[in-house]
């Protein structure tokens, strides 16, 4: 399966749009002309798998839309709820028009997520139990707990996560000794996380990592934890890898060509067996079309003489 690629990198950098560092693309989604520009480069990233007979998942742009967020902003109670209900809704119609596609509707964490700032488990609890409860109502496919720096920080939102009900999965940053910005070993989180719930997520996730990085990081994980290994069966990897301040400064976007970005993403499946793969940071159409047609069996060239 396909995942896509970034649609905010490519709005903000790459367009007149007037994107926001706190709410990212939120704010697009009430304006016809920025739901639209959502819309089109989602709806590209669905006619590229659809053409190639690959099924996708796509983000909603829910990521920044977080109560602490939206508040700075004034954007509080019923307002805020309203904006974040509609952030998740804005591409289902994209969804809607092909068969074998997903909408994922992304949770952010409750810090930076490149840094891991102390965060006490029960106020965590509280911050992301409203933004899944909302995200909950609407009809996505699951919800994705993505680029998430620390441990506490993944079991308060897994607590959330398992209590709601719907499909979920859990996706860390981490670097190439395999462990999460805050430190924690990812096959030590796997492990501590999934025995406290009752309802596991649907798999795990390498969010805003990239591909090199997080093959480096499964290795890893694969002589420490085979079972925990087994559970990572996703990527969302970054085109590049600088490090999140130089992406955050950059005034271009910073990415691999799509080939070798391609070719490092396919190694994760080939040698980790991760089965969703996709872009983040800096990613675009040319990056996922690389991708899809080495995820594509490629028919016979032709025959001689015709």
């Amino acid at each position: 399966m396909l995942g896509d690629c970034a649609t905010g990198t490519r709005l903000h950098l790459q367009s007149p749009l007037a994107t926001e560092e706190q709410l990212g693309l939120v704010p697009l989604v009430d304006d016809r002309v920025g739901a639209a520009a959502i819309r089109a480069v989602s709806a590209g990233y669905v006619a590229t798998a659809a053409e190639l007979g690959l099924p996708i998942v796509i983000d909603a742009p829910t990521w920044w839309a977080r109560s602490d967020r939206l508040a700075r902003r004034g954007i509080t109670g019923a307002a805020a709820e309203g904006m974040l209900r509609r952030s998740a809704e804005v591409v289902l119609s994209v969804r809607d028009h092909f068969d074998g596609v997903y909408v994922s509707a992304p949770l952010g964490p409750s810090t930076d997520g490149y840094r891991a700032d102390e965060v006490a488990l029960d106020q965590a609890i509280g911050f992301h139990r409203w933004h899944a409860e909302q995200l909950a109502a609407t009809d996505v496919d699951l919800l994705l707990a993505g680029t998430f720096p620390s441990m506490v920080d993944l079991q308060a939102v897994a607590q959330v996560l398992d209590a709601i009900g719907r499909p979920y999965v859990l996706g860390p940053v981490v670097d190439a000794t395999g462990c999460l910005p805050d430190g924690s070993p990812l096959h030590v989180a796997i492990d501590t996380i999934e025995s406290s719930i009752d309802r596991p997520p649907m798999h795990w996730a390498l969010c805003c990592t990239h591909p090199d990085v997080a093959r480096q990081a499964m290795e890893v994980v694969a002589s420490a934890d085979s079972a925990a290994h087994d559970r990572v069966r996703q990527l969302k990897g970054n085109a590049s890898s600088a490090s999140g301040d130089q992406r955050d400064t950059a005034d271009h976007v910073l990415a691999d060509e799509p080939e070798p970005w391609a070719l490092a993403a396919m190694r994760l499946r080939d040698e980790h067996g991760l089965v969703v793969l996709g872009g983040c940071c800096g990613t675009d159409d040319r990056h996922l079309l690389s991708l899809a047609l080495r995820l594509t069996p490629l028919s016979p060239g032709p025959t001689a003489g015709r």
